[in-house]
């Protein structure tokens, strides 16, 4: 992982811890930096140029690597398990930051209707 991927990791993790807390303004701007974040860090991996795999032909270079069947086969149950575990990690965050934003506008729809009331007389 990219030092700006574990960054914006960590950003989101932040993110999620402090999302319920604060003011509800504190709690939209958390959510609202989490969103940046994760849709920066889906960018980076969206474009990373990921080496190719080759068996044979090609020099190996900066984009490609020779590998046995052996390698090879290692390799994609790695890049499986890894994809697996990023797509699980990202529905997760997306989900926590979902339910962050509903419940900022409910928060929000609530003090705007207490703040629409006509004050009760006695």
């Amino acid at each position: 992982m990219t030092d700006r991927a574990a960054e914006l990791c960590d950003v989101l993790q932040l993110c999620l811890t402090f999302a319920t807390s604060g003011s509800p303004v504190q709690q939209a701007a958390v959510v609202r930096d989490g969103r940046a974040a994760l849709d920066e860090l889906r960018q980076l991996l969206a474009s990373r140029q990921w080496p190719r795999v080759v068996r044979g032909g090609l020099p190996p270079g900066p984009y490609f690597l020779q590998l046995d069947d052996r390698a090879l086969t290692g390799l994609l149950a790695d890049t499986q398990d890894a994809y697996g575990e990023l797509q699980e990690r990202l529905h997760t965050a997306e989900a926590r930051l979902r339910d962050c934003q509903d419940r900022l506008q409910s928060a929000l729809s609530a003090s705007s209707d207490d703040t629409d009331r006509p004050e009760e007389t006695p």
